[in-house]
């Protein structure tokens, strides 16, 4: 069961270090941090992020509320190693950009959204939009914050905020679990507003999650939804993410069943209280995980990427090869294992 008392409380810790919270808000953030060892440690850590954070005041018009995107729905035994990862990258991110940012919870994170750069427009409808959408973000009402970028989207396409508020419409379809929506507003933004994307961190997401998108389509999204519901199993999340690998690995769902390969190994990480933060370190992670699984098909994908590592990072082409030719030994992985085996005999050439 989603344990949404923990929720809150995560939600409050987060916007803590943002914005003052109430009598009430701090009172109870305070009670679960003397109580919770490991959530005090947690917010002890993003404290110590926040705070190395240039402030620097914005002057853009209007200021969409970015948020740390992290599913709350994640299983709680991944939250604290994926919630500092996530915010970690958010930092980097903010303070590359040299602006503030405020964060808020809710049952459907928003995405951290570029800001935008223009100051003159606050008369256009996007504009307007924009700010509407804002003022709903804060008041957690996500889908109604959705539905008025995208009916200024519809009336203004070639508004100069235009591709901000495109991004943004996407990644909320997309977190909003609108799949379709969401690929409709990927492909517009890679297509119409492209130049939104360049010089971004985030273009590589904006991609993968359009190549995730697009691939899940003719299953009307069935993977992803699996996926998301491998997510929320509270019994038994990692057999519940090698189903869906076993699943759809088959139908060439090959985007969906990587990033479940991926959350194996964080699993299997997080659960050895290990790390993951050198190619060394993820070979050993990704050996950690295989040992754990009961499907086959999981643990050659597995090997697979294993491989990859061996290859692309530590140029161990020996170890790549040997992974290779054991993801190649699943008939469901044959296929990809082999183009893995050939593209690596012409590394060695």
């Amino acid at each position: 069961m989603f344990d949404w008392k923990r929720n809150k409380i995560e939600g409050i810790l987060a916007a803590s270090l943002y914005e003052p919270l109430t009598e009430s808000e701090q009172r109870l953030l305070n009670t679960a941090i003397a109580s919770d060892p490991a959530l005090r440690a947690e917010y002890e850590a993003m404290r110590r992020m926040t705070e190395a954070i240039p402030r620097v005041p914005v002057h853009s018009i209007p200021n969409i509320v970015p948020f740390v995107r992290e599913r709350l729905e994640t299983p709680a035994k991944r939250r604290p190693a994926f919630r500092i990862a996530h915010a970690a990258a958010a930092m980097l991110l903010i303070t590359g950009m040299g602006v503030g940012a405020w964060y808020v919870s809710g049952p459907n994170p928003v995405p951290l959204v570029r800001q935008t750069q223009s100051a003159g427009n606050s008369g256009t409808l996007m504009a307007q939009a924009l700010a509407e959408a804002n003022t709903l973000i804060e008041k957690k009402e996500f889908p109604a914050a959705y539905e008025t970028l995208r009916k200024a989207l519809s009336r203004q396409p070639s508004d100069e905020l235009a591709g901000e508020a495109q991004w943004l419409a996407a990644d909320m379809a997309y977190d909003l679990k609108r799949y379709p929506d969401a690929l409709a507003g990927y492909t517009a933004l890679l297509g119409s507003y492209r130049d939104t994307l360049e010089g971004s961190e985030r273009k590589t997401e904006a991609i993968h999650r359009h190549l995730l998108l697009d691939e899940a389509k003719d299953l009307q999204f069935a993977s992803i939804y699996a996926y998301d519901a491998a997510l929320r199993d509270r019994t038994d999340t990692f057999t519940a993410l090698e189903s869906v690998i076993a699943s759809y690995q088959g139908q060439k769902q090959y985007e969906v069943c990587d990033q479940a390969a991926a959350d194996l190994v964080q699993l299997a990480v997080a659960d050895a209280g290990s790390s993951a933060d050198s190619p060394v370190a993820m070979v050993t992670a990704y050996a950690m995980a295989r040992e754990r699984c009961t499907s086959p098909v999981a643990a050659a994908l597995l090997d697979l990427k294993a491989g990859d590592v061996f290859r692309d990072d530590l140029s161990d082409y020996p170890q790549a090869e040997l992974h290779y030719q054991r993801a190649a030994e699943n008939p469901v992985l044959a296929g990809r294992a082999h183009d893995a085996l050939q593209h690596l005999a012409k590394l060695k050439q």
